[in-house]
């Protein structure tokens, strides 16, 4: 009953942009602070996938997020 416990909940996959940032790969955990529309969440995610975009000096990447 305790592994169910564990295993039996709801997930949710977020694909957002965001300023990049070298250290951020798969399988590494974020903190969301995000505010958007009807969003609000304030909780630890794992990263699924993430691109790493150089453009000159810029950076970008697009994660897709798995919350729990």
């Amino acid at each position: 009953e305790k592994l169910l416990s564990l295993y039996n909940r709801e997930e949710k996959i977020l694909s957002i942009p965001a300023l990049g940032d070298p250290r951020v790969r798969g399988g590494s955990g974020i903190y969301l602070d995000l505010h958007e529309n009807d969003i609000n969440l304030k909780q630890w995610a794992l990263v699924q996938k993430v691109s790493h975009t150089f453009e000159g000096p810029k950076h970008t990447m697009d994660m897709e997020l798995k919350i729990q």
